[in-house]
């Protein structure tokens, strides 16, 4: 690969299919540019050598396309797909994708266009089952189906998606080889299980002393690929001619985030497992589409096979790392491993996590990009993540969930960080035009809530089709995601006190660019009724809810918005927090927590210091290469607590901000591989 270019369309067409896999192969010879795009996902090979997967989540109305450079002799294979249904990481449109290659001199070699013959992959199919709800449908491959000159053709035909075709624009992602160790291998026995996923948790495992790379029919084998990652799946294996029985050539590839006794690959009905047909002889493959997410992988042969190389092509933003060095190494492990967090979790857009979910939520999304800023320093990704987000507003003003996404549900409070990630942003870059560009989205979503305010106070948004979620603990965590009846429209202190927080980094925002307004005032008349309505004398501490005259639930959430909306009851609640007298907020509010402490009373530092070297150096101690969703890590949420989660990236953020007094050296930037 050469160079980019972003050069407009000069007689591409958009076009589709009625199969969900086609390829085109392009013949090239001296310097060509391609440009790509696809509604779905593409991917592209140079020589039958993987460059790229990964189409850009283009905002709502938009398709966006890629530029490569190519040079030398060769041909190129652009594989598209479709995905079968939308998803908290995709929502569906209609079938689209479209190709131009020119020369040096800007000549048109190759296009897409009406009636173009293109090829049907059947090596590449949905089976009938997803990898998680959020992520979508999964993937299986059978390197065994006719090569691609044999293959079946079918005819494109215009697409009739009308959507705006425009670059990236964001840098692409790059990717890094990371090989892949045996750990154990061993022989096993299916019992049952439908999914290859569901095989492989279900096998009766029994381990053998033998570390050699060949595996026969009925073996198993680990492999460790060092640290927490995520990327496209590659191996090269040699295997027996076909044995002519269902899955008799085939390998089952799981993978995990940790390994205790197995890899677990079927979690409460996710399948973290592909499976691949193989030819009789050499397999050299990298997988186009289905990202994995974690550290390890097993391999279950179905036949005998020989495994020369196994691993995952990391793949990543390119940033550059503020390289900071500590005085004490847990401090520099700490910071390391928080910066790799919120490293594996950006993409085409932030994400909550690489394993289970991709998605890109408002609040997960708002507090990643508010701590990248001071380690990462990068300011174009972040806006256009906003200007994606902010593309989905919804009628009632409020943003979906996750963008791009097909979900029946959103959280109220998820969109109001979302706008508060603007006034990060500015604070970050200064950019006045996109603060200009984003305060039509920005106002109607406020003007959502203000609607809702009865005496400086706002229930929650009770109606079936919203999720009042705010933390993973009881209570907090809004019940059912999908209900079929209204909830009561109780007063969530939780939300309330988060409104006065967006209204008063919006208002501090417009107040210093002159957009009138008058959210400040308004966030002072809500932080007062809280204070009058919620807080107990008696207890000293804050109610959690309220209504019809009744006050009800404490916790440390309700004492950390409280202190960061500045009440008259800051020193109760900051003596609550300190004191540890309820059980603690998730790594979710960790960072908020932290901030509040210190910005209320600097003293409080050094409580905040040893609770982050307490509460992730534990997580060090215990192996972690990134941080966990929860303090629980896998052992929440049924077993799928999240190994790597974006949020949990705070500690960096806080090293860098209020902790200069820790490094031995000034700050200077390294890229982050």
């Amino acid at each position: 690969m050469k160079t980019d270019f972003n050069k407009s369309f000069i007689k591409a067409k958009k076009v589709a299919t009625n199969v969900p896999f086609v390829s085109v192969r392009l013949v090239y010879d001296g310097e060509v540019t391609l440009k790509i795009g696809c509604e779905s996902d593409f991917a592209v090979y140079d020589s039958g050598e993987f460059v790229f997967s990964g189409a850009y989540s283009a905002p709502y109305g938009s398709v966006a396309y890629d530029c490569f450079g190519f040079s030398g002799k060769g041909f190129l294979d652009l594989i598209f797909c479709k995905f079968p249904r939308g998803s908290s990481i995709y929502k569906s449109g209609k079938t689209m994708f479209i190709y131009e290659l020119t020369d040096e001199k800007g000549n048109v070699v190759a296009f897409s266009d009406e009636g173009n013959d293109v090829f049907y992959r059947e090596d590449i199919f949905y089976p009938d089952y997803a990898i998680t709800a959020q992520i979508g449908w999964s993937f299986a491959y059978d390197l065994s189906a006719k090569p691609q000159k044999k293959a079946k053709t079918v005819k494109t035909v215009l697409s009739s998606n009308e959507s705006l075709l425009l670059p990236r624009p964001v840098k692409k992602c790059f990717f890094t080889k990371k090989m892949g160790v045996m750990l154990e291998k061993g022989n096993f026995v299916f019992s049952g299980g439908k999914t290859p996923a569901e095989k492989i948790e279900a096998a009766s495992l029994a381990k053998v002393d033998d570390g050699s790379a060949s595996l026969k029919k009925g073996q198993y084998a680990v492999f460790d690929l060092g640290e927490e990652t995520t990327g496209q799946i590659f191996f090269d294996i040699t295997a027996e001619n076909p044995a002519g029985k269902p899955d008799g050539n085939s390998v089952y590839v799981g993978y995990g985030e940790d390994f205790k006794g197995r890899v677990h690959a079927y979690i409460n009905g996710r399948n973290f497992a592909f499976s691949y047909k193989l030819n009789g002889g050499e397999n050299k493959f990298v997988q186009p589409f289905g990202r994995m997410g974690g550290r390890y992988l097993v391999l279950f042969a179905l036949c005998d096979i020989s495994v020369r190389e196994i691993g995952v092509l990391e793949i990543g933003y390119p940033v550059t790392k503020k390289a900071l060095a500590f005085k004490d190494p847990l401090d520099q492990k700490i910071y390391d491993v928080a910066a790799r967090t919120n490293y594996l979790c950006m993409h085409s857009h932030y994400e909550d996590c690489p394993w289970r979910e991709q998605a890109f939520y408002g609040m997960d999304a708002a507090l990643q990009m508010k701590y990248a800023y001071a380690f990462f320093g990068e300011t174009t990704f972040p806006r256009e993540n906003l200007r994606l987000f902010y593309s989905t507003q919804r009628g009632d003003g409020l943003f979906e969930l996750c963008a791009p996404s097909e979900i029946g549900t959103t959280i109220p409070s998820f969109s109001l960080f979302a706008a508060m990630a603007l006034a990060d942003y500015y604070d970050f870059s200064g950019d006045e035009k996109f603060v200009s560009e984003s305060r039509g989205a920005i106002e109607k979503l406020l003007d959502a809530f203000i609607k809702r305010l009865d005496k400086e106070l706002i229930a929650r948004f009770f109606e079936k089709k919203y999720w009042n979620f705010y933390e993973w603990k009881t209570d907090l965590d809004g019940g059912d995601i999908f209900r079929n009846e209204d909830q009561e429209p109780i007063i969530d202190l939780p939300l309330n006190a988060l409104l006065a927080m967006t209204l008063y980094r919006l208002g501090r925002l417009f107040d210093g660019l002159e957009i009138a307004n008058d959210y400040v005032s308004l966030a002072d008349k809500i932080r007062e009724k809280l204070d009058e309505k919620f807080y107990d004398e008696d207890s000293k501490a804050f109610y959690c809810f309220s209504y019809n005259g009744r006050r009800w639930g404490q916790n440390e959430l309700c004492e950390t918005l409280m202190l960061a909306i500045g009440s008259k009851h800051s020193g109760a609640a900051a003596k609550n927090i300190v004191g540890e007298r309820f059980e603690p907020v998730t790594t979710a509010f960790f960072g908020i927590k932290a901030e509040a402490l210190i910005c209320y009373d600097k003293s409080l530092k050094n409580y905040v210091y040893d609770k982050i070297r307490a509460v992730f150096g534990k997580m060090i101690r215990g192996g972690a290469t990134s941080f966990y969703e929860t303090e629980k890590g896998k052992e929440d949420f049924e077993s799928a607590g999240s190994l790597c989660h974006a949020w949990a990236s705070a500690p960096a953020y806080l090293y860098v901000k209020y902790f200069t007094e820790l490094f031995m050296a000034d700050a200077a930037y390294a890229r982050q591989e």
